[in-house]
């Protein structure tokens, strides 16, 4: 048995589960307590680890950096944690391998259908659209690491995670009477109990955390956190805050605004979880160290390179991610975004890599993915402008809170334009530097890059917010704010 300094984390032990069957062969350590038994932690212990990995996993269990219970966003990734490349090589399925026929129906079955709007290219998708990437799929399944990966995930169709149960206090545009109301933009993420123990059937390395977007607020009500971000960002968003209670004389409330559906790049759940999928799915080391190669090299000329990238086959790998273990959690959301964003090119995904529309599906809110880019209004939490940010000390992606309490949210989300008119009204008429009228996608934009916007919610806004939901949200609200709720239970 090799010693722990030797082991790498990519590598495994080839199990063949028909042979092992036959032999009989029992573990050889006592079961995991009933207790903590899940379905996914019962097939990623009795079949994924080898017998050194589970006896290292049992030892490991009560130790507070956990392989597989691993929570707390400040914990380190050390030797210690080398108990994770106990991992063997994980078998298809428990009965028997699918065909390329079965893989390639398996995919047709699961594409969006015929005369849904395709996210790739805008269009209806249409049957030759399925056809012929069924066909180029169908190509890609000469690549071994790509079959074992396309097998592991026909195990199962089922979104990993138990979302944290969170209850939405439902308001009505009346409620926003009186308030000054602030942009917050943020990821579509989830709160995940328990966080994440495998994407789409491939199991992971070590449990990830998913922390929420809009959800953050809800899930931290009475504690005096109302939105998480990097210091430098928290900062002009508390500035904003002060600058519309000092303008308007009025209570600022922060409306969560959603971006883009990749804006979660930076977020630590997407680049951890797809390298702590790496180990199943035996992807050769050459491809491995190409990938390193391009992370240190950089990319072309749109992206400098990072020679300080240890590489996804380093034990350090998730502790540089994370910003701990003595690296810096400056620059970490930076180094995460480059290897999501390098990691989902197709160039990877057809080596075997792992897909990052099953990260995507995961990790965001199901009810938030096909919002357009700005719709706002599903969270809102009370700021409070006479505190100051402060350290938040258990969240992975972001070093820093604002202070306030959760409010609640509309029923649904509504365009930026209708949540924030007489803002939308004038940059509308702004002239950019080209000369031309702010294009809308740039006045989306400044939800994010604009520290000085603000909304007074008066008598006009809350009637027309009352038409526009009644027309397009399938509200009863009364004019003048009265809500008839009966649609909602």
């Amino acid at each position: 048995m090799a010693a722990l300094d030797e082991i790498n984390i990519l590598d495994r032990q080839p199990v063949d589960l028909e042979m092992l069957l036959r032999s009989g062969r029992q573990p050889t350590v006592e079961p995991i307590p009933i207790e903590e038994r899940t379905p996914v932690k019962d097939f990623f212990y009795n079949n994924v680890l080898n017998s050194s990995g589970r006896k290292m996993a049992d030892i490991a269990r009560a130790e507070f950096n956990n392989p597989l219970n691993f929570f707390p966003a400040t914990a380190v990734i050390g030797k210690a944690n080398k108990v994770r490349t106990g991992i063997a090589s994980l078998p298809p399925t428990l009965t028997r391998n699918p065909s390329k026929a079965e893989i390639k129906q398996n995919f047709i079955n699961q594409h969006p259908p015929v005369g849904s709007i395709d996210s790739k290219t805008g269009k209806p998708v249409t049957e030759q659209l399925i056809k012929n990437r069924a066909n180029a799929f169908e190509k890609q399944l000469k690549v071994p690491a790509v079959k074992n990966r396309e097998e592991l995930r026909m195990s199962t169709t089922k979104i990993s995670g138990v979302d944290e149960p969170l209850e939405r206090i439902i308001k009505t545009p009346e409620d926003l009477l009186g308030k000054v109301l602030v942009p917050v933009t943020g990821d579509r993420s989830r709160v995940i109990s328990g966080g994440m123990d495998d994407i789409r059937g491939i199991p992971l390395i070590q449990n990830i955390p998913v922390q929420g977007g809009p959800n953050y607020m809800i899930q931290h009500a009475g504690s005096g956190k109302a939105w998480a971000s990097m210091e430098g960002i928290a900062n002009k968003k508390q500035m904003n805050m002060i600058l519309a209670a000092d303008e308007t004389g009025l209570d600022p409330y922060g409306v969560y605004s959603a971006m883009g559906r990749e804006s979660i790049d930076f977020s630590a759940p997407v680049a951890t979880a797809m390298v702590a999928q790496l180990p199943a799915l035996n992807i050769p080391k050459k491809h491995i160290k190409a990938f390193n190669e391009t992370i240190r090299k950089g990319i072309g000329k749109t992206q400098k390179g990072r020679p300080d990238f240890v590489g996804l086959d380093s034990e350090d790998v998730f502790n540089q991610l994370l910003g701990t273990g003595g690296f810096s959690r400056e620059g970490s959301g930076t180094l995460r975004t480059i290897v999501a964003q390098e990691m989902k090119k197709p160039r990877w995904e057809k080596l075997g890599f792992p897909v990052y529309d099953d990260v995507l599906k995961t990790i965001n809110e199901p009810s938030l993915m096909d919002l357009k880019t700005g719709e706002s209004g599903l969270g809102i939490f009370k700021a409070n402008p006479s505190k100051s940010t402060f350290p938040e000390l258990q969240h992975q992606s972001y070093n820093t809170a604002i202070p306030g309490e959760y409010f609640g949210g509309l029923t649904a989300s509504v365009p930026p334009e209708i949540m924030f008119p007489k803002a939308f009204s004038a940059m509308s008429k702004e002239i950019n530097s080209g000369g031309v009228p702010f294009p809308y996608s740039n006045q989306v934009g400044s939800l994010v890059m604009n520290p000085k916007l603000f909304e007074v919610a008066d008598d006009e806004y809350v009637d027309q917010l009352i038409k526009y939901m009644n027309k397009n949200k399938g509200t009863n609200y009364a004019k003048g704010g009265i809500a008839s709720l009966a649609h909602l239970k």
